[in-house]
């Protein structure tokens, strides 16, 4: 119930917004139900409610990787270019870990 917990400790004002409400209540019944169907509805929901806040954005981060590889291609010095290069290796590892819908399948049934 590790999304559940993180609804119950958001700020009171973003828990009274309809999208969290929507949220803690599919996720609710999916740890219920466990049904698949449930599951899915939770997690979409869920996404609606971290993109409406936008704390789930593959895409930023994604251009966030592509501004960073371009940065590394003008350091002349190599111990900074291999610094950007981590920091947009780090980028695009954020991009990926947010398009993974099973790792948030998991963080909703925990």
């Amino acid at each position: 119930m590790d999304a559940a917990i993180l609804i119950r400790d958001l700020e009171p004002w973003r828990q009274v917004r309809p999208v969290w409400d929507r949220a803690a209540g599919m996720i609710l019944l999916a740890a219920e139900t466990r049904k698949r169907e449930d599951v899915q509805e939770a997690t979409r929901q869920m996404m609606v409610a971290l993109e409406r806040e936008n704390w789930w954005r593959p895409e930023y981060c994604r251009r966030q990787a592509a501004r960073m590889r371009a940065l590394a291609k003008q350091c002349s010095d190599p111990n900074i270019r291999d610094q950007v290069e981590t920091m947009a290796k780090s980028w695009a590892d954020k991009a990926a870990a947010r398009e993974d819908r099973p790792a948030l399948h998991e963080f909703i049934l925990a």
